[in-house]
């Protein structure tokens, strides 16, 4: 007898005894095998007196099964599988207890912030017919998080593409930008197209593109091809998120001015701003088309993490 692997909630759980870890269909919410439509086919079938139209895997049933797919050719790190929008603003009861009421609210209102960027981008994606086009106008289709390392923004970001891809049905993928810049790297030691290591990156419906602006800023190839990213999706309007150690010039300013967080200084994250790692250009292109959100002054969950394992592991020995 199967048993439900996602509490009955999505349909869908992450099977951790594949490798690599990926997401899967639950045995049980699974629709398709007991789907009274295709008799478990999944195939469409439209009858007719003198042929049968036959619409392989279009039977509504399947939809879970392709955003399982979608998902997992995503290439979303196996660390944030899990990643998704909840009431106590992504925090395990433990670690929200750490925060202060401020740091909470903040925490809940950025939530509240990159929820409603998805739901708009699924709006902007569909192009929406219930809106007007002056309606679209101004509309931002990249969403920048930004803040201190270990704040919770590739968090954020692998939720909102998540929705994206389980909720309403659109295709994304998840590139952590140094990774990217090694598989172009491969390509051109196999002698192979650049061009197809950067096409699904170009022509997606949603990239979160992770660490952008960390990269050696005196290397103009670095920069180029961080460049080709950024200014194709903005001149097709393709939804990008993007998410950053680094400010912009002003932000920084009062960061540093206030004493927000501010670790040693000789971290290049505040000594240089966003601009300064992207270059000028680039950067107009992004505070034009743009939501800012910032995460200053929230604690490093990492450091969360660590410091609650320790207390964990200082009782279990004072308990030997």
């Amino acid at each position: 007898m199967n048993l439900c692997l996602c509490t009955g909630a999505k349909g869908y759980h992450i099977d951790r005894t594949k490798d690599p870890v990926q997401f899967a269909l639950c045995p049980v919410c699974n629709p398709t095998p007991t789907c009274p439509q295709c008799g478990g086919t999944g195939h469409l079938i439209k009858r007719d007196p003198h042929r049968d139209h036959i619409t392989p895997g279009g039977c509504p049933c399947m939809t879970l099964a392709k955003a399982v797919d979608r998902a997992n050719g995503a290439q979303i790190p196996t660390k944030y599988l899990g990643a998704e929008f909840s009431a106590n603003a992504v925090l395990p009861a433990v670690f929200a207890q750490r925060l202060t009421a401020k740091q909470m609210d903040k925490m809940l209102s950025i939530q509240s912030d990159v929820y409603d960027f998805a739901e708009q981008a699924h709006r902007f994606i569909n192009k929406d017919l219930a809106l007007h086009e002056e309606q679209w106008t101004g509309v931002k289709i990249f969403l920048t998080l930004m803040g201190a390392v270990g704040t919770g923004k590739t968090y954020l970001a692998v939720a909102a593409l998540k929705r994206l891809i389980f909720h309403h049905g659109h295709c994304g993928r998840f590139v952590d930008f140094q990774m990217l810049l090694s598989c172009l790297r491969e390509a051109y030691a196999q002698k192979n197209s650049e061009y197809q290591i950067l096409k699904p990156f170009l022509e997606t419906d949603v990239l979160v593109l992770d660490e952008f602006g960390k990269l050696r800023t005196e290397n103009e190839w670095q920069l180029e091809k961080l460049d080709n990213i950024i200014n194709s999706r903005y001149n097709n309007n393709k939804i990008t998120i993007l998410t950053t150690n680094y400010l912009p010039p002003q932000l920084q300013y009062n960061v540093l001015e206030v004493g927000l967080n501010q670790p040693p200084v000789n971290e290049s994250f505040w000594v240089q701003s966003l601009p300064d790692r992207i270059g000028q250009r680039m950067y107009d292109r992004i505070l034009e088309n743009s939501y800012f959100v910032d995460f200053i002054g929230l604690p490093s969950l990492r450091h969360l993490q660590a410091q609650n394992f320790l207390q964990r592991y200082t009782t279990a020995l004072e308990a030997l």
